[in-house]
């Protein structure tokens, strides 16, 4: 479409659109958003209405619109397609009259929020009108586009800069083209006479404490975002922008307008390259790294100050002329509460940055001469707002010093409400990885590139791990250091733990101040620590409660508010949990939506990484013994995290003050292997916090008697991988951990799990099969669930399972699908799919053949050892380690005699023959003596006699029938053949 001519209708529209007839509209909707439109030989820029026109004869208009075009009702104009119009980055306006003036100060907010639906496409020197109400509208003049172009397009993030002028208005009736360029030419030329040459927004970054960078008032700019042709040493005008954390809008408008609360300094503005090559060789440049996406200007910090800013603030720089300031500075009055101010110092303060060129002070402004001295500057004649100084101007100059209070003069720190912990001297190293991962996707999120085609949208980040195992401490690193040159990044905090309990309407409007104010120093990252406190619903996930509601409308409430900031700003989002399931679930599933695209977990330490950390910490305290041996402590650690780690290092410190004390030593502090070994003694790790571990009688190798082989298994199954760790890791072959115990009753499988623990170092879960059984649907499972969580936070740990036949039998014969439903969950967990590093499953049962062959397989418990019954010489060795742990002597006792007599006893009915003779002692001793004497039973002694007697009146728990049953078990078991089949083939199955 070029020139096509069309006739203009007035309609009643609130918007700046232009409506095209139905067949011209189809024409142009494959063509960029905008047209050119032509009336009385001057150019307008106008973008299209994606409905027809009312009328599909005549080209309509909103009459208000059209007017300040001068364009009358049947005018005739010239329509073409235009280019693809460019993204503004902020654009000029000022209002047309002093009563538009007056309504956008009052409703700058409402026009803020709705100018997107009004209006797309602008031009320069071009009128905009923006609707305040149906009947109420603002009338603006485009005077400066950012980037230099005829006409552009306005989008979330373009900021309007409005000026101090008036325009000049427009007559209503002008039809010559003369008379329009005369009008605009009034308005730019009263827009100059008032000062606005260009104005820019920019991140005040500060300079380096350095002696270079004393002068307070001199601003670097990088020369491609400089606001114009500025040589070095130009004057410009420099306000912070208003941080309204109230009413920040997360899309839509940002007016930049100046309010008479913010002040305002005049400042030297120079190229930075002007600076960089005056830097000495020994300074990193990379301090001065600029980002085309954040302009910035570097500013001293005592301009910070006198601003009232932090650093990542938005403030204004406008280019002035230098002859503006015609009063000439007579005198200068500085205040300071310090003895030592005096005139000589705030002379060497001016010569020393006044070498190169003169230096620039403001009146009404605070200068730091030095680290503990503030001057508070004040010039004659008040109307005199900045100076030029050097040594030749205050010579002729009166300078006069006064006292003054802390207040007046010392700038008062804007309160922060997030204060740091230091991060403990631990060693970092292990973290690396996943602090460098992090950074890589930061920065890119964030716009801290200079690649200019690259555009990357916004990400946020979910670190996973243990309690204690870091995650605060990779988002503090993070924070230290991308809130450091180059970067300053703004970083806010917000700790879900304590947030948890509240409301979703109190968590969302504490998230949206947060919010608001990282828009205002963006890029930033928003921190939120320990998220499931808050997004979690609990286990009963499925019930509508009060909490698990709450935790939905939390969660709906994060990912909307957080995604509609991050639409048009530069935010991104750190969160930390423990796992990634307890996360709110609309942040964890993808359905083509990613809230957290990247998902790191920080992996369990290794031993040279527990090394390392418990060095490092105890490194920081004391003097440590050569003769300590820290392999011992690294597999005594397994499965410690770091701050489990750094508090042993703490108590051990401890420890060893107290024994240097007690002793009275006079070398230096040491730590000895007794205080690191006894301290350990003491502590447990994190995660057994709650888990209640096996604390049984510790029975050793020694107190079983018999069961050799089964011993020797269990060694090489369980003992060996901790005790050759190095050996394991290099051979190519999968380690065993499930076994199965099988035995007839009383064999000692029970005792046998109670010994492995203390021989082979390990910790210890006993689980009796029917505790984990429960009525209540989805019961059972998360019992099986929460004991091998259980046992994952306890390794390296030994979860044993008694009566497993009693858990998990054969599926398909239980009238009520509970136990199949417990095979179905323990068999995810047996799988190697789903991981048990550090964690070995032993079970033991009785009936073997019961139990599901799918729990047999290889990768499950696929070791299975037999605990037979002893026969005479194992019942021998079975009877002295009976004797040692009942404190029997066995100098007038045959052992070997009681052996022969008890064939068919198992090891539990030998235990019984010994307590029954025990009993029998003290029967006798009863009986043979008074209560009036008082004798010590204890003392009696246990004769051959007495355990004679005891085994024939003792008989063998088992009888030779149900002896002969299980070895035909046995035998089947062993060859892979089912006993059970006959018995179980007439039961009722269920498909439960």
């Amino acid at each position: 479409m070029q020139n096509e001519p069309f006739n203009v209708k007035y309609i009643t529209v609130n918007t700046c659109f232009v409506y095209l007839p139905e067949q011209w509209l189809r024409r142009v909707s494959s063509r960029p958003n905008v047209v050119k439109l032509r009336h009385n030989d001057v150019n307008y820029y106008l973008s299209w209405y994606t409905r027809p026109s009312p009328d599909n004869s005549m080209l309509c208009l909103s009459a208000t619109f059209a007017r300040t075009l001068n364009i009358k009702e049947g005018d005739e104009v010239f329509v073409s397609c235009a280019e693809e119009p460019p993204p503004l980055t902020s654009l000029l306006v000022a209002p047309r009259s002093s009563h538009d003036r007056e309504i956008l100060e009052l409703q700058c907010e409402n026009v803020q929020a709705n100018l997107l639906n009004q209006i797309s496409v602008v031009a320069k020197d071009q009128t905009i009108v923006a609707w305040v109400s149906k009947f109420l509208s603002v009338t603006l003049i485009v005077t400066q586009l950012n980037p230099q172009f005829k006409y552009g397009r306005l989008q979330e993030n373009t900021e309007i800069h409005v000026g101090d002028a008036v325009a000049i208005p427009v007559p209503s009736e002008t039809t010559a083209e003369s008379e329009v360029q005369n009008s605009l030419s009034g308005i730019l030329g009263d827009m100059f006479t008032a000062s606005i040459h260009v104005k820019k927004t920019y991140r005040a970054q500060p300079l380096p404490r350095i002696s270079s960078f004393e002068s307070a008032f001199r601003v670097y700019v990088p020369r491609s975002q400089l606001p114009g042709l500025v040589s070095s040493d130009a004057l410009g005008r420099i306000r912070k922008v208003r941080e309204d954390r109230q009413h920040v809008k997360a899309g839509g408008m940002r007016f930049a307008k100046r309010t008479d609360g913010s002040k305002e300094f005049t400042v030297q503005v120079c190229p930075l390259e002007d600076l960089l090559a005056r830097l000495p060789k020994t300074f990193d440049e990379n301090y001065f790294t600029s980002f085309s996406r954040h302009p910035c200007v570097f500013v001293a910090e005592d301009l910070l100050d006198n601003l009232r800013i932090r650093v990542g603030g938005k403030v204004v720089l406008e280019s002035i002329d230098e002859v503006q300031s015609s009063v000439v500075c007579k005198s200068i009055e500085i205040s300071s509460c310090e003895k030592s101010a005096s005139v000589e110092v705030f002379r060497d303060y001016v010569i020393r940055n006044s070498k190169d060129n003169k230096m620039l002070l403001n009146s009404h402004a605070q200068i730091s001469v030095d680290d503990d001295t503030w001057y508070l500057v004040k010039l004659s004649p008040e109307d005199c707002s900045y100076g030029l100084f050097d040594v030749g101007v205050l010579r002729s100059m009166d300078v006069r010093v006064n006292k003054a209070s802390v207040e007046d003069v010392r700038p008062v720190e804007e309160p922060t409400e997030d204060t740091d912990v230091p991060i403990k001297s631990v060693a970092t190293e292990i973290l690396q990885e996943i602090i460098s991962e992090c950074k890589g996707v930061l920065t890119l999120s964030l716009g801290l590139h200079n690649v200019g085609d690259f555009e990357y949208d916004r990400e946020n980040l979910l670190i996973s791990g243990t309690t204690g195992s870091g995650k605060t401490t990779v988002c503090k690193l993070l924070r230290e250091i991308l809130t450091a040159s180059p970067y300053f990044v703004h970083a806010r905090v917000v700790d879900c733990r304590s947030l948890k309990g509240k409301k979703s309407e109190v968590i969302q409007k504490l998230l949206a101040t947060e919010l608001s104010q990282a828009v205002y120093y963006q890029p930033s990252i928003l921190f939120l620590d320990d998220l499931e406190s808050i997004t979690s619903a609990g286990s009963n996930t499925e019930e509508n409660t009060p909490d698990s509601m709450n935790a939905a409308r939390i969660t709906d409430a994060i990912f909307n508010t957080i995604t509609e900031y991050q639409a048009t700003n530069y935010i991104s989002v750190v969160a930390t949990c423990t796992d990634v399931t307890k996360v709110g679930k609309k942040l964890r599933e993808a359905r083509g939506v990613h809230f957290f695209r990247t998902i790191l977990t920080i992996p369990n330490l290794e031993k040279d990484d527990r090394i390392k950390i418990l060095r490092k910490s105890l490194q920081d305290k004391l003097y440590l013994s050569k003769e300590i041996d820290w392999d011992h402590y690294a597999n005594k650690t397994e499965g410690w995290v770091a701050q489990d780690l750094v508090v042993l290092a703490d108590k051990a410190a401890f420890t060893a003050w107290k024994r240097h004390v007690k002793e009275k030593s006079q070398g230096s502090l040491m730590l000895r292997d007794d205080d690191l070994s006894s301290t350990l003694s003491r502590c447990t790790p994190m995660s057994l916090h709650g888990v209640n571990l096996f604390h049984g009688s510790g029975h050793n190798w020694s107190d079983i008697g018999g069961l050799a082989s089964v011993k020797l298994g269990l060694v090489e199954i369980l003992h060996w991988p901790l005790r050759y760790p190095e050996i394991f890791k290099r051979a190519p072959i999968k380690l065993q951990s499930g076994i199965l115990l099988y035995g007839m009753p009383g064999t000692g499988k029970t005792m046998l799990a109670g010994a492995i623990a203390k021989e082979c170092g390990l910790n210890l879960i006993s689980v009796k099969g029917p505790e984990l059984l429960s009525k209540y649907i989805g019961a059972s499972e998360e019992a099986v669930r929460n004991v091998f969580e259980k046992a994952q936070r306890a390794r390296p740990c030994v979860l044993f399972f008694d009566e497993f036949e009693s858990l998990a039998p054969r599926r398909g014969h239980d009238s009520t699908g509970v136990t199949d439903r417990v095979v179905n969950q323990l068999l995810t967990h047996l799988d190697g799919i789903e991981g048990r590093e550090g964690v070995a499953v032993v079970a033991a049962s009785s009936r073997p053949d019961l139990l599901d062959p799918a729990l047999l397989r290889p990768g499950r418990l696929d070791k299975s050892l037999l605990c037979p019954l002893p026969d005479e010489a194992e019942r021998e060795e079975i009877l002295a380690a009976l004797c040692r742990t009942h404190e029997i002597d066995t100098q007038d006792l045959d052992l070997k005699a009681v052996a022969s007599l008890t064939s068919g006893f198992t090891g539990a009915d030998l235990n019984a023959v010994l307590m029954q003779a025990r009993l029998n002692v003290i029967e006798e001793a009863l009986e043979n003596s008074s209560i009036e004497k008082q004798q010590n039973y204890a003392d009696e002694k246990v004769t051959q006699r007495h355990v004679v007697e005891s085994v024939r009146s003792t008989k063998p728990s088992l009888l030779a029938s149900e002896k002969e049953k299980y070895r035909r078990i046995y035998a089947k078991f062993a060859k892979s053949e089912s006993y059970a089949s006959d018995e179980l083939k007439h039961q009722r199955a269920t498909l439960a």
